[in-house]
Formats: C-alpha cells, sequence, structure tokens
C-alpha cells in the first residue's frame, strides 16, 4: 500500500492601511479620601478636608461607622474607641503615621493617691490639636493598617505644605479662629509655608505653625447650675456628702502648641520631617 503525503501551503496577505483619528482628549477626577475607602478592601472609613470645619473631634470621630471618642477634660488627649474597645493594643492610634503611646493620670486636687472624693482619671489617648487637623482615617478589624491592635486602627494626619500652598504659588497662609460659650473659650491658629522648586521635578517645602485655645469645665448643665457649684453625693441621697465643689481651676485647659515640617518630594516619592511641641497649663 503507497502512502501520499500531501502539503499544501497558504498564504495569506495582509493589507496595511493607514487611517487619521481626530485628537482624543481624556478627563479624570481626583478622588477624594473618601471616595477613596470604595476602592480598598476593608472596612475603612475617612472624612477629608477638615481644617476647614468647626466640628469637634468628638462629633468627627463618632459620625465614622463604628467609632467612637472619649476625650479626657483634664488633660485633654483623645481616646478612639472601635466597636466596644479602646486602648493601647486595642485600637493602634496614630498621628501622622506614628503610633500614640501616652497614657495620662490626673486629679482635680491633691494627687491620684488622694481618697476624699477628688475626681480622677486615667486613659491612654493621643495628645492632638484640632485646630492642625487635615484628615482622619479609621480602619476596623485586624488586618494590614490596624499593626499591634485587636479592634483597628486611627490615622489623624496633621496639616502638610500642600494644604497650605495652593494652585501652584510658593508661598501661602492657612488661618482660623472660633469662640464658643458655655466654657469654650477662643480658638486660633496660624500656619505659614513656603515651597521651592527644583530639578528634576523635584521640591523642598517648610511648613510652621502655631495653635492655642482655651476650654474649662465650668459649664452649665441642662439645669442651669455650674459645674462649680456641684457636690459629690456618694450614697445617692441628693445630699453633697463630702461638702465641696470640683476645683474648675485645675480642670482648665489652655493648650499651645507648635508644628514644623520639612518635605522633599518628587513625582514619585515624598519624605516628611515634622516635629510638635504641646504644652497644657
Amino acid at each position: 500500500m503507497s502512502r501520499i503525503l500531501l502539503l499544501s501551503l497558504i498564504a495569506t496577505s495582509a493589507i496595511l492601511a493607514e487611517m487619521d483619528f481626530d485628537s482624543i482628549e481624556v478627563f479624570a477626577n481626583e478622588l477624594k479620601n473618601g471616595e477613596k475607602n470604595f476602592l480598598k478592601h476593608g472596612a475603612i472609613t475617612s472624612k477629608s478636608e477638615l481644617n476647614s470645619q468647626n466640628q469637634s473631634i468628638d462629633s468627627i470621630v463618632r459620625s465614622l461607622a463604628g467609632s467612637y471618642t472619649q476625650i479626657d477634660q483634664a488633660q485633654g488627649s483623645v481616646s478612639v474607641n472601635i466597636r466596644g474597645l479602646t486602648g493601647l493594643g486595642r485600637v493602634n492610634t496614630m498621628i501622622d503615621g506614628v503610633t500614640q503611646t501616652y497614657y495620662g493620670t490626673s486629679s482635680d486636687s491633691k494627687g491620684f493617691h488622694d481618697f476624699t472624693g477628688n475626681l480622677r482619671t486615667s486613659a491612654f489617648g493621643a495628645i492632638l490639636d484640632q485646630n492642625f487637623l487635615a484628615s482622619v482615617d479609621i480602619e476596623r478589624g485586624s488586618f494590614s493598617g490596624a499593626n499591634n491592635a485587636i479592634m483597628g486602627s486611627a490615622n489623624f494626619r496633621t496639616i502638610g505644605v500642600d494644604d497650605v500652598i495652593r494652585n501652584g504659588d510658593s508661598l501661602g497662609f492657612l488661618g482660623r479662629y472660633s469662640y464658643g460659650t458655655n466654657g469654650i473659650g477662643p480658638s486660633y491658629m496660624g500656619a505659614i509655608a513656603t515651597k521651592i522648586k527644583l530639578e528634576n521635578d523635584s521640591n523642598i517645602g517648610v511648613l510652621y505653625g502655631y495653635s492655642g485655645k482655651k476650654i474649662t469645665q465650668d459649664y452649665k448643665d441642662g439645669s442651669g447650675k455650674r459645674v462649680k457649684d456641684a457636690t459629690f453625693d456618694i450614697n445617692g441621697d441628693g445630699q453633697g456628702d463630702l461638702g465641696r465643689a470640683i476645683d474648675v481651676e485645675n480642670l482648665t485647659q489652655k493648650p499651645k502648641n507648635h508644628l514644623l515640617k520639612f518635605q522633599y518630594s518628587n513625582e514619585d516619592h515624598a519624605a516628611i520631617l515634622s516635629y510638635k511641641n504641646h504644652s497644657n497649663f
């Protein structure tokens, strides 16, 4: 039996043609902080542009899902609560990405071991000036950004050079002032920044800010009585058992804050060196 192998070669010729198109314009809008959360996996919520709002840190954090706060009125530190837990090891609280490990104890008079009815407070918290606050990111759950934390993390970002300088300018100023009643005194902040462009699309910037405010616990409650007129009622009979009022002079905050930042950035990288000073007398 003979076999015949037939090979066939099929040649295909391609015809190349040139076509002219009109110019194509592509538009894109920059995503805001709150919109970026929808592109991430996990339970993450954010608020940005806080330096132009008058809300308190309490209102800002508590408006985010699963988040709560406690502010120590004697010290001014902010303790973030996520899903019922708070404190170091439970919620990783950061300022500009740096974990805060502050733990404070205070009383309105005498000392911590004074058992004569003086008000004593102690808590983990973060010393943060609201006037310098630019944005906050809350991440719930023990994953990615929640390093060394059980319930999640909270990162407070302070203002930077790019928050003060806008529209490609080389010099900028940002200021704010507010005043409230019922124990909330004046609050003010001023920040100045400059940016210098270098070669290769890089730049360096410097920012300095100063902030101060006054707040006291000598406020009026719902019945119209001031805190300083209150007496301690231990057995719940409606009578002041110790016959003394809270020393509101020791529960008055007058914090002063300094913020200094140096920034270098290019198309791919950014390095920021920051210094913060907080005093509360």
